[in-house]
């Protein structure tokens, strides 16, 4: 280690010149003219500290396992190899890539707030995808809120999208959880909290797909039997989903918009449809909510049900847990096993739905439309057109509750 008296951007200085583990090191300390002893002073200060630190470092080497201590010689060749300086490229990473010190939680709550309001030049988010990246961000908090930004690594966060609670769980179920949880990250990359996403390096390619699964014509007459028989209000709930292809949400309401009720069933226009609500769109530059709807035909099979009434929970708030417990009875008296090889869903019936529309009228645009699908007919062509045949479309729309019965 040397101390020298040099020239350094024009002006006089003394430079501390030491080789250390990580490569060669130097400190410039620019003279006072008014008080030259003072350079020189901190010069030799700053010598001292760093050959007491050099022996510190070299202690604590000696002191790691043999494992470890040949990891930091490997690290220290490889550097040295590229003409990195060791010591300052971990500075840098620390730096740059650890992130800050702020904790998860109060982060996430401020970052809903410019979600769900539009604030700090966020993108606004319509009520329906705001619960889904509310429900996800709050999950996160839930189990890494007290930790800081710095904490958050890659095996963190590929850990909370494969959590237990996603063990199974369909690949679109797990993309969804990803983007959902990506959001907050680029937020924080944004407002300069975090370097990079962490969410970039995890690829779910592989990854289990949930089977499209539908139920035959025998299975869908067992479970319209066994409804008629033991909850015959409850029928006509069911029927919908079968021979108009509504989701699950759209029939029992969602958090951001009510369900299906009697007044959004039109029987006596020209062509008779049901209004579906599919969601509220909250980003109008007025502030007022734009319902999102679509038209769905009346099938004459579907008419002959709903001629019968019945419950239609158009309320979510009031629906509670009647809809799943009615038909978690319903499944388990008919006993579809029995007929067929199956596998269960909450959007079996829409499923089910879609395979015999398209099966029956060769339409795939227009089944595309009636269960307000975005996506052109590719998606039918892959899941749904062609895995029923015609013979046994046409029967399924024959299931009158005449027929049923």
């Amino acid at each position: 280690m040397t101390i020298n008296e040099v020239k350094y951007m024009g002006k006089l200085a003394w430079r501390v010149y030491a080789t250390l583990n990580t490569g060669p090191h130097r400190k410039f300390f620019t003279i006072d003219p008014d008080n030259p002893q003072e350079a020189h002073n901190k010069a030799k200060e700053y010598a001292r500290n760093l050959e007491s630190r050099k022996n510190q470092i070299a202690s604590s080497i000696l002191t790691l396992p043999q494992g470890e201590q040949a990891l930091v010689l490997e690290a220290y060749k490889k550097a040295t190899d590229a003409g990195i300086n060791l010591y300052e490229a971990v500075s840098f990473y620390l730096l740059n890539n650890q992130g800050s010190a702020d904790r998860i939680e109060p982060l996430i709550v401020e970052y809903l707030n410019d979600r769900k309001h539009g604030l700090n030049g966020s993108r606004q988010l319509r009520p329906d995808s705001y619960n889904n990246v509310e429900r996800e961000c709050n999950k996160f908090k839930e189990l890494h809120g007290d930790k800081e930004v710095r904490e958050v690594s890659v095996t963190l966060t590929r850990d909370f999208i494969f959590r237990e609670e996603n063990s199974g769980a369909a690949i679109n179920t797990l993309k969804g959880s990803k983007t959902d949880i990506s959001g907050f990250f680029k937020w924080l990359v944004g407002r300069e909290l975090m370097v990079s996403n962490p969410c970039g390096k995890i690829s779910l390619d592989g990854g289990k797909r949930k089977k499209i699964t539908y139920l035959n014509v025998e299975q869908v007459k067992k479970l319209l039997q066994v409804c008629l028989k033991n909850d015959p209000k409850f029928a006509v709930n069911q029927a919908i989903q079968f021979f108009a292809g509504l989701r699950v949400g759209e029939i029992t309401g969602q958090e951001d918009c009510a369900g299906l009720g009697w007044p959004d069933i039109h029987t006596d226009k020209e062509i008779p449809s049901l209004e579906v609500i599919e969601s509220k769109d909250s980003r109008m530059e007025d502030g007022e909510l734009d319902i999102v709807t679509r038209s769905v035909d009346i099938h004459p099979t579907l008419m002959a049900w709903i001629k019968l009434d019945g419950d239609l929970y158009p309320d979510f708030e009031k629906r509670g847990k009647g809809y799943d417990y009615r038909m978690t009875k319903i499944k388990l008296a008919a006993d579809l096993k029995s007929l067929g090889e199956w596998g269960w869903s909450r959007s079996i019936a829409r499923h089910t739905y879609a395979s015999m529309h398209v099966g029956a009228y060769q339409e795939p645009e227009t089944t595309r439309y009636m269960m307000g699908h975005e996506d052109n007919s590719t998606v039918f062509r892959k899941h749904y057109d062609g895995r029923v045949d015609k013979e046994e479309a046409l029967k399924f729309w024959d299931l009158t509750p005449d027929n049923v019965s």
